[in-house]
This record gives C-alpha cells, sequence and structure tokens, in this order.
C-alpha cells in the first residue's frame, strides 16, 4: 500500500490548484517536473504510481493528512477533476450521496421530487429523502416548488453542509 512519505517523494501536490508534478522520473511517462496524471472519462483525475492506478483526489487526502481517507472523498463543487485543497473532504456514502446532481432522467428536474398525477389531482409532486441508507416519504404536494423545499429541509437536515439540491 502507498504510504504519505513514499507518494510526498515523487509527487508535488499543490493543494490551491489540486494539480500534481513529478519530482523524480519513473518511466517516459513520468519525467520529474512534467505534470502527472490523466482525466478520465467520468471526469476523475488519475495517477499511476508502483503500477497502481489512483484518482487523485484520494491521493490529496494521503498527501495531506498522512493517512487514507476513512471512506470516500466527495467534491464540494461535484466536479470530479476539481482536486484543489478546499475542495475536497472526507464523507461517508450516503453524504457523497446527498452532494450528487438531480439524475438525468428526472421527470421534474428537482432532485429528489417525483410527479404522480395519477395518484392525486391536488398533490401530484411527491418528496423523498434518504435517511440511513433508506429511502423516506416526505409528503405530496400541489406544485414542484413546494415538494422541492421539503426535500431540501430534509436533505439539510440530515447531512447539513452535503444537502444539495
Amino acid at each position: 500500500m502507498l504510504t504519505a512519505e513514499h507518494l510526498r517523494k515523487v509527487l508535488h501536490y499543490d493543494p490551491a490548484t489540486g494539480s500534481w508534478r513529478w519530482l523524480v522520473t519513473l518511466s517516459n511517462r513520468a519525467v520529474a517536473g512534467s505534470s502527472a496524471g490523466s482525466l478520465r472519462k467520468r471526469g476523475d483525475i488519475t495517477i499511476r504510481i508502483g503500477g497502481v492506478e489512483y484518482k487523485s483526489h484520494r491521493l490529496a487526502y494521503l498527501y495531506m493528512t498522512g493517512s487514507w481517507p476513512a471512506d470516500q472523498v466527495d467534491h464540494r463543487d461535484r466536479v470530479r477533476s476539481h482536486n484543489w485543497w478546499t475542495n475536497i473532504r472526507p464523507a461517508d456514502n450516503s453524504q457523497n450521496g446527498a452532494n450528487k446532481p438531480v439524475r438525468s432522467d428526472s421527470k421534474t428536474g428537482v432532485k429528489n421530487v417525483a410527479y404522480y398525477p395519477d395518484k392525486s389531482k391536488a398533490n401530484p409532486y411527491v418528496a423523498f429523502g434518504q435517511r440511513q441508507g433508506k429511502r423516506v416519504w416526505l409528503g405530496a404536494y400541489p406544485s414542484v416548488e413546494a415538494a422541492a423545499a421539503a426535500a431540501f429541509k430534509h436533505a439539510k437536515a440530515e447531512f447539513g453542509a452535503f444537502a444539495h439540491a
């Protein structure tokens, strides 16, 4: 397993920009002074050290704290390639999920709000949330705005700074 000590010997991390530079030449691709990392399809930046590929936000956590994150690393602005130190934070699965954007297949375009006109003509918008990894019903509302407000209020109470509309 990669240690913070070894990481600091081979790479330099700039906490202000999230960028990485090789301190030593390890291969034709990893030349001292050159930029490290490759942008992947999902938006993550990865760096290969000793034949193992690591996500750069996890390496940043190791570099800055001296230990691997206990679980996941979340990007505050939700952009996977923005790895400056003030933009990343440790998170569990629920917290990381609370910071995800609205799903692309959402019919309402609002996170945690569904539209069910057949169930109720007066209150066709349903709000839901998460509590301890389980989906919870928050009620039915007459407008998408009212349901969105209920869903966000619940997310703020459950996840604090990780909540995102």
